[in-house]
């Protein structure tokens, strides 16, 4: 009974996550002044679609854990960069997270796959910091090492 109800209960949250985030991204763009854009609840049954597109067929697979910790990193960053301006790449080794979608101007690095989940945090001058995750949710204790990355590139 419990593999029956593991996929309904995973795009429950999935779901969650994504109406929490939306109504977030709605508040931070009603207190900048600008109008939010207005959409209809739907039923979503997979994970709604990143907001980059995706590559080409290379073989490179954007997991809903990678998704999850790019939202959590660009909820994580609001207050320092407009959120517009984070973006993502997929790669076959790893996830990158970017500021301007430039390369140069990456913040934090993930390898999500297999047991062993790290993150590289951008030291800026420094030589930056791999951090070993045991779930997305130790990205929030990571906050104040994200959010001097994102200001190395922004200064």
């Amino acid at each position: 009974v419990v593999e029956k109800f593991k996929p309904i209960v995973k795009r429950s949250l999935t779901q969650y996550l994504n109406d929490v985030m939306n109504e977030r991204f709605k508040t931070m763009l009603s207190e900048a002044g600008e109008e939010p854009v207005k959409t209809e609840p739907s039923v979503v049954t997979e994970p709604a679609e990143p907001e980059e597109e995706p590559a080409e067929d290379n073989g490179v697979t954007t997991t809903d854990m990678e998704l999850e910790a790019f939202y959590i990193v660009k909820t994580l960053l609001h207050d320092e960069v407009d959120p517009a301006r984070i973006k993502y790449k997929d790669t076959k080794s790893y996830f990158v997270i970017l500021l301007d979608g430039k390369a140069t101007r990456w913040i934090c690095r993930l390898s999500m796959e297999g047991k062993k989940k790290t993150i590289y945090v951008n030291g800026g001058d420094d030589a930056g910091s791999r951090y070993v995750l045991q779930s997305t949710d130790d990205l929030f204790a990571l906050k104040d090492e994200l959010i001097k990355a994102a200001k190395y590139h922004l200064a």
